[in-house]
């Protein structure tokens, strides 16, 4: 019984070291896991928090534009553009890449309003795409220069 002792001892050692050893690396690896997976989702809500931010912050600047429209019975090119440009855009917003607003355009007023926005520097200006259609209308944008 001894030799039989002596034969396997070092066999049940070494299995049982083993043993041990992988139920270790399972353990450490899951913790590991673990604490890589709740980083992770640390930082997703991180990340869907600050798009969230700015997403509000953006919707701010288009309540902005709407009191506008809202407080004036028309709104010029001059009004608008000085309007975006206090807003501070480029340092404030930089997400923002432009802001505009649309004219309705009855067919009998198209010819008037590429005159008068052709009138006020920009001879190239029409409405595109060429066609008849019920209504047109017209973008008035401010974009980001450079």
């Amino acid at each position: 019984m001894q030799a039989l002792l002596h034969r396997f001892l070092p066999w049940l050692v070494f299995v049982t070291g083993l043993v041990i050893t992988f139920v270790s690396y399972q353990v450490s690896w899951q913790d590991g896991h673990d604490d890589l997976q709740r980083e992770f989702n640390q930082r997703g809500k991180e990340v869907v928090a600050r798009i969230q931010q700015r997403m509000n912050a953006y919707e701010q600047v288009l309540r902005g534009v709407r009191g506008l429209f809202i407080a004036s019975e028309k709104v010029t090119r001059n009004e608008f553009r000085d309007y975006v440009t206090i807003l501070n855009l480029d340092e404030k917003y930089p997400g923002i890449q432009g802001v505009g607003f649309s004219l309705l355009v009855p067919p009998a007023d198209k010819a008037s309003l590429i005159e008068s926005i052709r009138q006020e520097g920009f001879p190239a200006f029409t409405i595109r795409p060429d066609g008849e259609r019920p209504v047109y209308t017209s973008m008035r944008p401010w974009t980001r220069p450079g």
